[in-house]
């Protein structure tokens, strides 16, 4: 759980680097970094929806987990590369960036208040 900010801001930062790109390093670079993130938070979140719901409904969690996960590709896809076509690259990956650190900072905010009411 500690690990999940410092993988998603990995990934933040990797699409930072690869918004500012201007050579096959800087490219590698973000490879590294978003591969890194996302290959520790999608494993964290995953045991995070394992031991937030009951017994009973793990099976259901997790498919919704991945459905929604599934979902987010599917329609983000699109609408990113409509993006691509109307702003271009470097705002994609900016707007990736913002959307991801906005999107911290918020399940940042709900997972404390989840965590005080657990206490």
């Amino acid at each position: 759980h500690r690990a999940l900010a410092p993988a998603l801001l990995a990934l933040v930062v990797g699409l930072v680097v690869m918004a500012r790109a201007s050579s096959g390093a800087d490219v590698a670079l973000a490879g590294f970094l978003c591969g890194l993130g996302h290959g520790y938070a999608f494993p964290i979140l995953s045991g995070m929806v394992v031991t937030r719901v009951g017994d009973d409904a793990r099976g259901t969690g997790l498919a919704i987990f991945t459905g929604l996960f599934d979902l987010g590709l599917l329609v983000g896809s699109a609408a990113f590369g409509a993006l691509v076509e109307w702003q271009g690259f470097v705002v994609l990956y900016g707007f990736g960036a913002a959307a991801l650190a906005s999107a911290l900072a918020v399940f940042a905010r709900w997972d404390a208040r989840v965590a005080g009411r657990r206490r």
